[in-house]
């Protein structure tokens, strides 16, 4: 039976079990999820952490029918979570529960594990967690990012030394997120700002640019009037240290008025 997961703040929660009670038993929770009662499956989920010693055959039933919902938040009343437990939560777009839990799962390839996540098209997860793959190929995991996944590669970019960086922005704009490209500008190397500011104007990012003017440094008069005209003195004023070569009427130009 597949199962929306509820709002759980309005669900009639089961008898709170204090710590000198025994939990419940993994029979039990067999017992409710295969019993294909709504209200059965309500009372598991929404009362997960009054369990204990749960196995690794209801955790693959669990996850395959219901998608796995609370046990992230109650992983340590699982035994037996090995690699294939994994697996099947990856294949479930929760590979996050599998990082943040690494070590709840026995035997675990962790080589394996962030090849798995890649292939399911969550490479992004890997790149944010990549001190935990240190055997990782960061070469060919930073192609695979600049061709799927542009704004996880930027948002990372520290991590991968070989990455083309003009190839990252291109993908980025072509993907119509120069907002990430603004934001994470500081961490470009080999492109000019001017030259990513222009862009970011004639693609209409000029909000932004602004958003991140502290970020960018080198701009020239042109790009100077043109955020004046759009945003007025107050952001300008605060990033004068953004432009280079302004002249006298320019810097006239944002004093505050009286």
């Amino acid at each position: 039976m597949k199962f929306e997961q509820p709002n759980f703040e309005n669900l009639p929660r089961p008898k709170k079990i204090f710590p000198h009670e025994k939990y419940r038993t993994n029979e039990e929770a067999h017992k409710l999820l295969d019993s294909g009662e709504e209200k059965d499956l309500y009372q598991l989920i929404g009362g997960l952490d009054e369990f204990d010693g749960l196995d690794k055959s209801f955790a693959l039933k669990y996850i395959a029918e219901n998608g796995g919902p609370q046990l992230d938040k109650f992983i340590d009343r699982f035994n037996d979570l090995d690699q294939e437990v994994a697996e099947k939560l990856i294949d479930k777009h929760l590979g996050l529960i599998v990082i943040k839990n690494l070590d709840s799962f026995a035997g675990l390839d962790r080589q394996a594990v962030a090849q798995k996540m890649i292939e399911a098209g969550q490479a992004g997860l890997v790149a944010e967690f990549l001190d935990n793959f240190p055997e990782i190929n960061r070469r060919e995991l930073g192609e695979t990012l600049l061709k799927d996944k542009p704004v996880a590669l930027i948002r990372n970019l520290e991590k991968f030394p070989d990455v083309d960086h003009r190839m990252l922005v291109d993908r980025l704009f072509q993907e119509k997120r120069g907002s990430e490209v603004a934001a994470n500008v500081d961490k470009l190397k080999g492109i000019s700002h001017q030259e990513i500011a222009e862009r970011l104007l004639e693609k209409g990012s000029d909000l932004s640019l602004s958003d991140n003017l502290k970020k960018f440094k080198g701009l020239n008069q042109e790009v100077f009037e043109k955020l004046r005209k759009a945003y007025g003195w107050y952001e300008l004023a605060q990033n004068l240290g953004s432009f280079q070569g302004l002249s006298k009427e320019a810097l006239e130009s944002i004093k505050k008025p009286q």
